[in-house]
């Protein structure tokens, strides 16, 4: 059975292969008639030519010839099927993923102060705050640059090998340089940064901020917040009015110091005093050194 996915205005995954300086985008930005088949393994991503959108490439009906690596005949007739009782929409074929972030880390349980699986090791967890800086990193060097606005770990996702995917751009938007968004209480509470809390401009900072949150609980095994009592929109108004912040991650060596010394950067409240991702990914490979 093919399971399809209506797809709104986003991109579907950006993929870090090991090894590479930048990470691989899986998919450009569709329109809203396109949709997802999600095949059984992995398959090579198909699309379409003739539109201004960057990463465009084949018409989806000639799918047989670019994939070589289909297990079963049987469903790529079933696709071919598919696509042809809707000729007029575009399809891509994307890795199925079943693991996120937030599952890896923490388990698929609801938030817990205990833990329910060990702590993966501290050099894996850097790993992962690596290739998710790099990601960012190639999505705010596009041109135009694209903006998330809901980076936590349940919208990054891990593949066969536990490489990094950033996925759900549900809430993405392009911006052009100098430009600022306006809409606000985008993307999820415990992981918004306070200028969006607060419905004020704000740019590709707010991504950053995000991203402090997740590299501290990368680092300490715990969810943001979870020493409190107070719900999403409590937590929210103390972010933006009184500047909360979660637990910081303790510091036991040199090495821990450093990135939590990188965290609080991160997270500052001013997102002009926020580095970009370039200066986080060259601070990470800095501070990680041969440890990765």
């Amino acid at each position: 059975m093919i399971e399809l996915e209506e797809i709104r205005d986003t991109p579907t995954t950006v993929e870090v292969e090991p090894n590479l300086q930048q990470p691989v985008v899986e998919s450009h930005i569709p329109r809203r008639s396109e949709r997802i088949i999600r095949p059984p393994a992995r398959y090579t991503l198909l699309h379409e030519q003739g539109h201004d959108e960057p990463n465009d490439g084949c018409d989806p009906r000639n799918f047989k010839e670019a994939i070589s690596d289909a297990e079963s005949s049987k469903w790529l007739e079933a696709m071919q099927s598919e696509i042809d009782s809707i000729s007029d929409r575009r399809w891509i074929v994307t890795q199925f993923l079943t693991m996120n972030l937030k599952d890896w880390l923490h388990g698929s349980w609801k938030r817990h102060k205990q833990r329910n699986i060990p702590l993966p090791p501290f050099k894996d967890r850097l790993a992962k705050a690596l290739e998710i800086a790099q990601a960012m990193q190639y999505l705010h060097q596009s041109n135009p640059k694209i903006v998330h606005r809901d980076l936590k770990p349940s919208n990054i996702f891990l593949d066969d090998a536990l490489h990094v995917r950033v996925a759900d751009f549900g809430h993405a938007r392009f911006l052009s340089d100098g430009e600022k968004a306006l809409t606000g209480e985008t993307g999820t509470f415990i992981y918004m940064a306070p200028e969006v809390i607060s419905c004020g401009a704000y740019d590709e900072k707010c991504d950053v901020y995000s991203f402090g949150v997740i590299l501290n609980e990368l680092v300490s095994g715990e969810y943001p917040y979870i020493d409190t009592d107070y719900g999403p929109s409590k937590i929210a108004l103390e972010v933006a009015e009184n500047g909360l912040r979660p637990s910081i991650a303790k510091a036991g060596t040199y090495l821990e110091e450093m990135i939590i010394e990188l965290i609080q950067q991160l997270w500052d409240q001013e997102p002009a005093a926020r580095p970009s991702f370039n200066e986080i990914t060259c601070n990470l490979r800095n501070i990680l050194g041969d440890n990765i």
